[in-house]
């Protein structure tokens, strides 16, 4: 019965740009179920590879016609591999990356498929942004439906906190626009709440001013400075302010295609950030003890192109990473925590990292508070994820 429905898709699709992959065609097909964990591989019963709402909209409705469930690749940026679910339906969007700016008005339209480095290329001709990930390859809608912590989020808050609306498709197929007005329920859900709720195929997003050269951070300390790295930079954060966000990566580097050959194999500590600030010689100045919390073995932190920032850590994460995550909030990096995860690293195989991002939980009483959403742990000081590695 599927096969059949398949093959009038199939026929159908010969006079529209739509892709069908069936898995059963192998040859071709795995490198679109790729996205950056590999483990586990599922298998979708059918790829379609949309190249607009419309054919998300006939994706579905196929799916719901033969009980099947439905799995979305927007970037592919995910642990959990969710992207690709086995034996399901995948709708893979990433032929869908159309970023449209109105930079008069200072909000964006955003399809379903864009990655942030599309977003950033098509913002920062104007010198625009939205808050995104900290990694140019990862997928906006997702991310923006998590939540999207970024290197602007102590300044700007979270990715959700700029959807102004979305165009979804639903379980059904119907295809609806939610906002505050329109859906006002299933707007709160999407910011913050998880995927589930439909496929966001655009997103009406609000920018902010940034760039294009912003003073960012990137330096990078041997592993044996780790309790000396993190302790000047708890102590960094408590008197620079909000503008500054940064993220602290101990990581056992992997070779890998791009990564610098004196880093390949090591165990490092990674700062990588920017300060937010609108004045670039201040903010520049702000962020130059980064530089001297220990002796570095690579150091970038400077004036830097916005766009170059956010493309820092794509070498250093490849993809098909095989692994797993575990994750913690916390209210205090504190001495005996430092200790701990130092101890944990210094066992860390090549791919294995713990990552350590600073959120804030205060929100600046000079500064208009978004919006209520689905997103959670806002009253959270730290935030830590520990990234193991699966052999194989």
């Amino acid at each position: 019965r599927i096969q059949h429905s398949t093959w009038c898709w199939e026929k159908q699709s010969k006079r529209r740009e739509r892709r069908l992959l069936p898995t059963a065609k192998a040859g071709g097909s795995r490198r679109h179920r790729i996205w950056w964990n590999r483990h586990p591989d599922h298998r979708p019963a059918v790829i379609v590879q949309a190249a607009g709402t419309a054919d998300v909209v006939a994706a579905v409705r196929f799916a719901a016609r033969h009980d099947l469930p439905v799995s979305v690749k927007s970037g592919g940026h995910q642990v959990a591999g969710l992207g690709a679910g086995e034996g399901a339906v995948m709708v893979d969007m990433t032929r869908m990356r159309a970023v449209v700016v109105d930079p008069l008005a200072r909000t964006a339209v955003v399809q379903g498929g864009a990655t942030a480095r599309d977003v950033i290329r098509g913002t920062q001709a104007f010198g625009l942004a939205l808050p995104t990930g900290n990694i140019g390859r990862v997928g906006v809608a997702a991310l923006a439906l998590g939540g999207g912590m970024g290197f602007l989020r102590r300044r700007y808050g979270l990715t959700c906190d700029h959807l102004l609306g979305a165009d979804l498709v639903l379980a059904d197929g119907t295809f609806i626009h939610v906002d505050a007005i329109h859906h006002p329920d299933l707007f709160w859900a999407i910011r913050g709440g998880g995927g589930n709720f439909g496929i966001a195929v655009s997103l009406y997003v609000r920018l902010v001013p940034v760039g294009p050269v912003v003073a960012g951070i990137h330096t990078v300390y041997r592993f044996a400075d780790a309790e000396a790295v993190l302790t000047r930079c708890r102590t960094f954060l408590a008197q620079c302010g909000d503008d500054v966000s940064v993220n602290i990566d101990i990581m056992a580097v992997p070779p890998a295609p791009g990564v610098p050959p004196f880093l390949a194999g090591q165990t490092v500590v990674m700062v990588s950030g920017m300060h937010a600030g609108a004045h670039l010689d201040e903010a520049v100045e702000t962020v130059q003890p980064v530089r001297t919390w220990a002796e570095p073995l690579m150091d970038q932190t400077g004036p830097m192109d916005y766009g170059a920032l956010h493309a820092v850590l794509d070498h250093l994460l490849p993809e098909a990473h095989q692994g797993y995550m575990e994750s913690m909030d916390v209210r205090e990096l504190s001495d005996p925590l430092i200790q701990t995860v130092t101890a944990i690293m210094a066992e860390a195989q090549p791919g294995q990292m713990c990552l350590i991002w600073p959120l804030g939980a205060k929100w600046p009483a000079n500064r208009k508070r978004p919006p209520p959403s689905a997103t959670g742990g806002r009253g959270c000081w730290w935030r830590g994820k520990r990234v193991g590695r699966i052999p194989g």
